[in-house]
């Protein structure tokens, strides 16, 4: 399934990661695309927010991030620097 969003304030995220967490099984890949500072890291932030982990970083370095919820694991992926 594609779901294309248009996304100009925090509060539009929010409404973003609901739908995500509302409707998609997280346990599934989510891509998220788009240029390097439009907000890829702050949605997975926000989604992680609301599933209670909070800190939250970008893995332009690391590669991966893995954060724990009382969900499970969830896995960040950047992968910018990947040819």
């Amino acid at each position: 399934m594609t779901k294309t969003f248009e996304a100009t304030s925090l509060d539009d995220l929010k409404a973003v990661a609901r739908f995500v967490i509302e409707n998609q099984d997280l346990s599934n890949l989510i891509l998220l695309d788009g240029e390097m500072g439009t907000g890829k890291t702050t949605l997975v932030k926000t989604i992680m927010a609301m599933k209670g982990v909070h800190e939250v970083s970008s893995p332009t370095f690391a590669i991966v991030n893995r954060y724990d919820s009382d969900d499970g694991a969830f896995f960040h992926f950047d992968l910018y620097r990947i040819e």
